[in-house]
């Protein structure tokens, strides 16, 4: 539940950071509802204790899209190696491979494979700098596979950017979709600049 609680406001890049930094704070002081909340709505959880079809769905999905990390002992050795890279949350990242263990079907796929488009106009990949769901290293790594892709990074620390408003991003994007401009590669929007109290710009 911690884990989860905290996880659904990293989706939303600096201005959950508040909200959970507020989160945290009620949870010093040994109320924890507004993380129980937020894991609820992580998992579509009802206040009256059902759930939605988003979580199995997205259960379902993940399952058979991609290799299985194994049974339960090849599963701890993963949990182990994970909570050595993250203390915190390494092993919350392993949880998703525990129901997938027990899947009834298996995986469409017994090992990831290289994404290829053969022969395909340029593709736009969006990455976002900071994104702490999908690294901007996948970004790039598939931008890479496309023989024709075109990497578009996105400022800020969010899960996802398109449309957010930006000023840089959404044009570049819109171009390409409407007129079919396709933007150069390695393009990437400036991060906005904050003002601190002193009025002193900080990038």
């Amino acid at each position: 539940k911690f884990d989860l609680g905290v996880s659904s406001y990293l989706y939303s890049g600096e201005g959950g950071y508040e909200l959970l930094a507020s989160a945290l704070e009620d949870l010093a002081h040994g109320d924890a509802q507004t993380l129980l909340d937020s894991s609820d709505a992580y998992v579509g959880r009802s206040s009256d204790g059902t759930y939605d079809d988003s979580w199995a769905a997205f259960l379902a999905v993940s399952c058979l899209d991609g290799p299985s990390l194994g049974d339960e002992v090849a599963l701890a050795g993963v949990s182990k190696r994970a909570r050595s890279a993250s203390k915190d949350f390494g092993a919350a990242s392993v949880g998703l491979g525990y129901p997938c263990a027990y899947w009834r079907s298996k995986p469409l796929l017994a090992e990831s494979l290289p994404v290829s488009a053969p022969n395909a106009p340029p593709l736009v990949v969006i990455g976002t700098r900071d994104d702490p769901i999908t690294p901007l290293v996948w970004a790039q790594g598939l931008a890479t596979e496309l023989k024709s892709g075109h990497l578009v990074v996105a400022p800020g620390a969010q899960h996802t950017s398109y449309p957010s408003g930006d000023g840089c991003l959404d044009p570049i994007i819109n171009s390409y979709f409407l007129r079919l401009r396709v933007p150069p590669d390695q393009a990437a929007c400036p991060a906005p600049q904050v003002v601190i109290a002193t009025g002193s710009p900080v990038i």
